[in-house]
C-alpha cells in the first residue's frame, strides 16, 4: 500500500522561498528546480526508506533526498507508515554558504534601485526626506525592505550565517534602525518583515 506524503507549514515556505530567490534571476529555472523536488518527494509515497538516513540524526526513519542542491528531510511515520517531509532547506556547507553570501551582495550593490534607496537612508535621523520615502510606499522602498527580509530569512533558516551578514550589512542594517519612521513601518505586522524584525533584535 501507498505512503501518504505530507508536508509541513516550513516546507512549504522552504519551497517557496526557494522558488521566490530563484525566479529573481531565471523563472524558468525557477519553475525547473521546483518541479523537481516535487518529484522526489511523490516517489516517497511508494519508496518511503529510498532516502539516504541523514547524518547529523541517529534515526533511521529521518532521511533525506537531494535535488540540486537543496536537502530535502523527511520522517517515516511509524504508526502510520506514512512520509512527512518537514523541511527544505540549503546545503548548509561553507561552499553553498559562500554562494549565497556572493548572491546577496551582487543583488544589493549591483541593483540601481536598491542603491537609491540605499543613499536615501544613509542620512541623520529625522530627516524629511525619510518620511516622504515611507510615506510614498514606491515600489523601490518595498523591494528594499523586502532583500533585507530575505537576507533575515536566510539567516534565520541557518543558510547565511550572522558573521557574514554582519560584514556584508551591519551599517545599511543600523541606517534602517537609525530612523523612527523607518522602523515603525517596520514594526507594523500588517506590512509583513516578520523575519527582518527579528533580525533588527540581533545586530
Amino acid at each position: 500500500m501507498a505512503a501518504r506524503v505530507g508536508w509541513s507549514q516550513r516546507a512549504l515556505r522552504d519551497v517557496e522561498a526557494i522558488a521566490e530567490y530563484i525566479a529573481e534571476d531565471s523563472p524558468v529555472y525557477a519553475a525547473v528546480v521546483v518541479r523537481n523536488i516535487i518529484a522526489q518527494t511523490k516517489m516517497l509515497s511508494q519508496f518511503p526508506r529510498c532516502g539516504r538516513k541523514v547524518p547529523e540524526f541517529d534515526d533511521d526513519g529521518i532521511r533525506e533526498l537531494l535535488a540540486y542542491s537543496y536537502r530535502i528531510i523527511y520522517r517515516i511515520e511509524e504508526d502510520k507508515a506514512a512520509v512527512s517531509a518537514f523541511f527544505v532547506y540549503r546545503n548548509n556547507s561553507r561552499r553553498e554558504r559562500a554562494r549565497w553570501v556572493e548572491s546577496l551582495y551582487s543583488r544589493f550593490f549591483e541593483k540601481s534601485e536598491l542603491k537609491q534607496v540605499r543613499d536615501t537612508l544613509d542620512c541623520e535621523s529625522g530627516d524629511a526626506k525619510i518620511i516622504a520615502l515611507v510615506g510614498e510606499e514606491g515600489s523601490a522602498w518595498t523591494d528594499y525592505l523586502n532583500f533585507f527580509e530575505l537576507v533575515a530569512y536566510l539567516h534565520e533558516s541557518k543558510q547565511v550565517a550572522r558573521e557574514d551578514v554582519k560584514a556584508l550589512f551591519e551599517y545599511y542594517i543600523g541606517c534602517l534602525k537609525r530612523h523612527r519612521a523607518v522602523m515603525d513601518y517596520i514594526g507594523d505586522q500588517s506590512k509583513g518583515f516578520k523575519y527582518l524584525r527579528k533580525l533588527l533584535l540581533k545586530i
